[in-house]
């Protein structure tokens, strides 16, 4: 009995050691997964451990300096072979550590582990760099607005938003962390510029760097001081994103620029325009898609799917709104995004956050075209949602339901938060994409040009997207370009492509696409309901085909 007591006890004990989760430390601005470029945890940057039992239940964090190398019983040692290094807590709670990778810490693959109140947790491993930015966000989750100041006056800087927006030519601030060492890390910072090389990318164009360092206040945060091109694309969803020492990208957040400071507007996006107003909205969007598969089928086939989604909510909007469904960046630029583990539809972290509370148009809603087809209203799923067709004989061929021309109806008898309605939405010109790659190559270290027919596509926005699901480190990265249906081509930057994870040779470890869409802005059909402040549908028109990133 004595024997199973002591068991007993060194099991509770075990059990209230630190422990860090699988992968669960990162940059504690962009979250990058590890396993991706951008993803390593530089000298001097402040970095996140997430896991349970590792620190007090009540948040803990430093308030002067000099920092310690214990917080709250917490203590953190980076180790590689012999070498070992304390990092210095700044944060500690049971679940999550921000903490400062010391300048000293040795590059490459390290060991991580958390000691609280002498009990010390599992190892886990890092990639250690001389450099690696990562930009604060908004919504703490490394996308979407960024922490960008607009500088009118030294006692006038508010965050960029889409109500306070820059102008082409006007002074920046970005917060992040990740740009190098410095000779201390636990005092205040010096002021002055880092010996890092930065690059910064603001809608695709180069801005001019004014200062890029550690901030007055504050260990491991860093300051970059830039000026907006004055080229640099309008609108609400111009992505930014640092590229340090001439190779590693920095995490895409987004600020909004137009001139004169005025407040933002996207023209040719009338889906992010309403949800940025918020309301009670109805959006449907009907989708064709056609994707070449020559890599994994054989023999190598076009599969047509059509696919409808209907999502009836209560947007909240504001100054901050962002949804990556939404809010496509400017035309002539491009943003990425990525997460952890394989995702269905592109790369597109919270697809339904800041949309809002979720109504009802009745148990199901209608879509009838070529053929009919009822879409149920799943307690599964945030809207109405469903594949409606596809001519694919691996998985069960069936009727196409979209219209080939003329019109596609959305109808709903109506519930208890929206009353009925229907919705006749135009099929869009022709998607013709005349260099479509089957198959073939994409070298990541060259632009790639994009090219399709732009006859009767008018003011149509063009989507030109590009993803890699990497299966040994389990991250999907994906990158979304803009363009105008009538320029008929599209370069795709060297810069946005060196950052997608290479297409390994091994059959079955990577799953890589090409995409372009068409999104016809000018088509896009207003309907209403009672219930509903406004609504919107469109039809969008996709042409995906397997690739290798080399």
């Amino acid at each position: 009995m004595k024997t199973a007591g002591m068991l007993f006890v060194c099991l509770v004990l075990h059990a209230q050691d630190p422990y860090v989760n699988y992968r669960g430390v990162v940059n504690a601005a962009s979250f990058a997964p590890p396993g991706i470029s951008g993803s390593e945890i530089a000298r001097g940057s402040m970095f996140s451990i997430f896991g349970s039992n590792m620190g007090p239940v009540t948040l803990s964090q430093v308030s002067s300096f000099p920092l310690s190398t214990t917080l709250a019983g917490v203590s953190i040692k980076v180790t590689q072979g012999n070498i070992s290094v304390d990092a210095f807590p700044v944060v500690v709670t049971a679940s999550q550590i921000n903490a400062i990778m010391p300048s000293n810490a040795p590059l490459g693959r390290v060991s991580i582990r958390v000691t609280y109140n002498g009990g010390t947790g599992n190892p886990t491993s890092a990639i250690v760099a001389a450099s690696g930015f990562g930009i604060f966000a908004v919504n703490s989750g490394g996308f979407g607005p960024g922490i960008l100041q607009n500088y009118i006056a030294a006692d006038n800087q508010p965050i960029n938003s889409l109500a306070a927006t820059a102008a082409p030519g006007q002074v920046i601030t970005l917060w992040g962390t990740g740009l190098g060492p410095v000779p201390a890390d636990n005092v205040a910072p010096t002021p002055g510029s880092l010996p890092t090389q930065v690059e910064i990318f603001v809608g695709g164009k180069l801005a001019t760097n004014l200062y890029s360092g550690r901030t007055p206040c504050c260990s491991a945060i860093d300051q970059i001081v830039f000026q907006v091109p004055n080229d640099a694309p309008l609108g609400c969803y111009v992505p930014v994103q640092i590229r340090t020492a001439g190779t590693t990208l920095s995490n895409a957040v987004t600020m909004a620029i137009e001139s004169g400071g005025a407040p933002c507007s996207d023209p040719n996006n009338p889906l992010s325009s309403a949800f940025e107003k918020g309301g009670k909205l109805g959006v449907a969007v009907l989708a064709r898609s056609v994707g070449y598969d020559a890599i994994n089928s054989s023999p190598p086939q076009d599969v047509t799917e059509d696919l409808a989604a209907l999502t009836l909510r209560v947007a909240p909007g504001g100054p901050f709104f962002f949804n990556p469904a939404v809010s496509a960046p400017p035309i002539g630029s491009c943003t990425m995004y990525t997460n952890s583990g394989r995702q269905s539809v592109f790369s597109i972290p919270d697809l339904f956050g800041g949309l809002g509370a979720q109504f009802a148009a009745g148990p199901s809603i209608t879509v009838t075209g070529a053929a009919s087809a009822s879409i149920p209203n799943s307690a599964m799923t945030p809207l109405y949602a469903a594949a409606i067709g596809s001519n694919d004989p691996l998985f069960g061929a069936s009727a196409l339901t979209i219209s080939d021309s003329g019109t596609t109806s959305v109808s709903a008898v109506g519930g208890a938060g929206v009353g009925p309605f229907q919705v006749n939405v135009p099929v869009p010109a022709a998607l013709d994409w005349t260099n479509r790659p089957q198959g073939g190559t994409v070298n990541r270290s060259q632009p790639f040009n994009v090219t399709w027919n732009p006859a009767g596509l008018g003011s149509s926005l063009m989507i030109i997207a590009g993803t890699n699901y990497d299966l040994p480190t389990n991250v999907q990265r994906t990158f979304s370009c803009t363009a105008s249906a009538s320029a008929g081509s599209f370069t795709i930057p060297a810069y946005i492509l060196s950052a997608l994870p290479a297409t390994r040779a091994e059959a079955g470890k990577s799953s890589s696409t090409l995409m372009v869409g068409l999104f016809p802005a000018q088509s896009v059909v207003p309907f209403s309901a009672t219930g509903l402040d406004s609504g919107l549908a469109v039809e969008v028109l996709s042409n995906a085909t397997t690739v290798t990133f080399q």
